[in-house]
């Protein structure tokens, strides 16, 4: 679609330097306005897949970090994750990396099949927590808030 737009801005365009007939002009500037909003429409239906998307993860992991919270869940995988997460935070280490935390909990063989599905948005996944830029870890920007009072609850810190 949008390689059609810019073929009628182009004949558009050379209409106006050949001195077409304004009708004519008109006439493809409107198909040009008509294929824009087809466009705009596209992307809107996109974003709105996209917004949908990202709040039903945001909801499943407010549910999922409420279960981890408790003192029973403390020993599941993805507790034990976020912890060492929080944990290298709170002891002052600015970037941490996914080797910090792995090393953090012992080198486990579970750690990276858990530890991925902590950063991406799946039906089956733990619930996305972490964004990873290929080398440092952080938080989830959406779920940031969530996180806190998680760390609040677990670490018994205001």
């Amino acid at each position: 679609m949008l390689d059609e737009l810019r073929s009628e801005l182009e004949e558009a365009a050379f209409m106006l330097v050949d001195d077409s007939d304004r009708k004519e002009i008109h006439s493809k500037l409107v198909k040009c306005l008509i294929l824009v909003d087809k466009i705009k429409s596209n992307t809107n239906q996109q974003e709105t897949f996209v917004e949908r998307e990202s709040s039903a993860e945001i909801a499943k992991v407010v549910r999922r970090l409420k279960m981890w919270s408790k003192p029973e869940r403390q020993s599941q995988y993805n507790s034990q994750i976020l912890n060492a997460y929080i944990e290298l935070k709170r002891s002052g280490l600015e970037k941490i990396t996914e080797e910090d935390i792995h090393s953090h909990i012992g080198n486990n063989s579970w750690f990276a099949s858990n530890f991925i599905q902590m950063k991406v948005a799946a039906d089956r996944n733990h619930g996305k927590i972490f964004d990873s830029d290929g080398r440092y870890v952080t938080i989830w920007e959406p779920v940031k808030s969530a996180v806190h009072e998680y760390e609040r609850v677990v670490f018994q810190s205001e």
